[in-house]
């Protein structure tokens, strides 16, 4: 009963299990093991780092594994764009209790190159520019992004260009920001 109320709750590879003993005075001894993702594996990533997912899948290693938590968290990986396709198999590890996540990526192209026209500013500063603009979504493997673009004026002479970094602060994707630019 006591593996049936942890599975019940979503703790799949929990359970309780009697040890071999000598039982006296009638007392049993129950141990419970609380299931743990051990270890993340993950195949396909060309530009992200292993922990990139890691951090985001098991961000405590003492937390009991709860299926529906990781399934969250799975869908949440899912929406990542620097992700074009994720595969999850779940599997038991080495230790009563422990499993491994075998995790198959696809990523996206991190890079991306463009040119534009837009006539959305002032007539003033001349109000169609051609802009040339350049992103790398993952500069360092760590899901960190650096963008460039430069704009001309088609009627005046005058140019702006804009730089910025943007580098994640935790497995949450808090993020900070450094911008320039000159306009």
């Amino acid at each position: 009963q006591l593996t049936l109320y942890y599975v019940e709750r979503g703790y799949l590879n929990s359970g309780a299990t009697i040890p071999e003993q000598s039982i006296s005075d009638g007392v049993v001894h129950i141990q419970i093991i609380e299931g743990r993702l051990a270890e993340v594996d993950v195949t396909g990533n060309t530009h992200l780092r292993p922990t990139y997912f890691q951090d985001r899948l098991r961000p405590d290693t003492e937390e009991p594994l709860k299926f529906q938590t990781l399934q969250e968290r799975l869908q949440l990986l899912q929406q990542d764009p620097l992700l074009a396709q994720i595969q999850a198999e779940l599997a038991p590890g080495i230790r009563p209790g422990e499993s491994v996540l075998r995790l198959g990526v696809r990523e996206t192209t991190p890079y991306e190159i463009g040119f534009a026209i837009a006539n959305n500013n002032p007539p003033s500063v001349g109000a169609t520019r051609a802009y040339l603009y350049g992103l790398d979504r993952n500069l360092s493997g760590i899901g960190d992004s650096l963008g460039l673009s430069y704009g001309h004026s088609l009627e005046s002479s005058t140019d702006d260009w804009r730089v910025f970094y943007t580098r994640p602060l935790n497995a949450q994707d808090t993020t900070a920001q450094l911008w320039v630019e000159r306009n």
